[in-house]
């Protein structure tokens, strides 16, 4: 495909596209899904390898788009044009998923007991 498809499909300049492949520029994960549909790629293809885990102990952005619904989440989010309305998405989400560790640290307690404070083997 021609760079001047490529740009085309993900709505900026050829220039723009090859500032993408030199490394210039960043590109924005809504317009990196925007090439790998044009590419007719799946995301996580684009991204295999890499490891942009900016937090420690967060898990790998190639690893994570592995997850079953990943990509399809990640290809309607960025189809989403107002950037407002992707914030509470975003939002959404991470409550969603605070609340899920949340209920995770809760049935661990609750299966470990009210004695058991992880240093002592049980008494049978």
């Amino acid at each position: 495909m021609s760079q001047e498809r490529l740009a085309d499909a993900a709505g900026v300049t050829f220039q723009q596209i090859q500032k993408y492949e030199r490394g210039a520029n960043r590109v924005s994960f809504s317009r990196l899904a925007l090439i790998a549909s044009a590419l007719n790629t799946p995301l996580a293809e684009l991204i295999a390898g890499l490891d942009p885990s900016p937090r420690p102990g967060a898990p790998a952005l190639a690893d994570m788009m592995h997850t079953p619904g990943a990509s399809e989440l990640m290809e309607a989010y960025a189809a989403i044009r107002a950037e407002n309305v992707r914030q509470c998405l975003l939002s959404l989400v991470q409550e969603l998923a605070r609340g899920a560790l949340a209920r995770e640290a809760t049935l661990r307690q609750l299966e470990a007991g009210p004695y058991d404070d992880g240093r002592h083997e049980p008494v049978s």
